[in-house]
């Protein structure tokens, strides 16, 4: 039987007639209304269960969400900030990028960067081999493409530029 402190706490932020599959599914996935308040108050109301418990399940926290804010990223997308979780875009990550010399406030641009392997080192990497203006979409896409830094150099002593 379900906690009726926690279904009335439930209520009062907004999600009235829970049925116990959905209330043991928001237990399961540590969806306290503490968690759900936190939330509201970093500008996310009336979340759809579906997306309180993906959230919870990737780690997408309050904390996080204030690192990130705090880093310069727009964190206004639900679906972003999961997938920031799921493909590892941390606060030390991003971090890292910038120290690289790349300044990437673009969340979908971060997300391509992790899913593609541009790391901190790649793109140091890559501008010491002479792209010092590369931008972030050519970074992805000589990722994508298997262009590495041993390649450029290979590519140079043979005499292309």
């Amino acid at each position: 039987m379900a906690n009726l402190n926690y279904l009335a706490a439930m209520r009062s932020l907004g999600y009235r007639d829970l049925d116990q599959e959905q209330t043991f599914a928001l237990s399961l996935h540590d969806v306290t209304t503490g968690y759900v308040r936190d939330m509201n108050a970093l500008g996310y109301a009336d979340i759809k269960l579906d997306k309180l418990m993906a959230m919870r399940i990737h780690g997408v926290s309050p904390e996080f969400v204030r690192e990130t804010r705090g880093l310069g990223l727009k964190t206004d997308s639900i679906d972003q900030l999961i997938a920031m979780r799921i493909h590892g875009v941390t606060p030390e990550f991003v971090k890292d990028i910038k120290a690289a010399g790349l300044e990437s406030n673009n969340i979908d641009k971060l997300i391509a960067f992790r899913i593609h392997g541009v790391s901190a080192d790649f793109i140091k990497q890559v501008r010491s081999l002479g792209f010092p203006k590369v931008s972030s979409d050519q970074l992805v896409a000589m990722r994508i493409h298997g262009i590495t830094p041993e390649f450029i150099q290979k590519m140079a002593g043979r005499g292309m530029k």
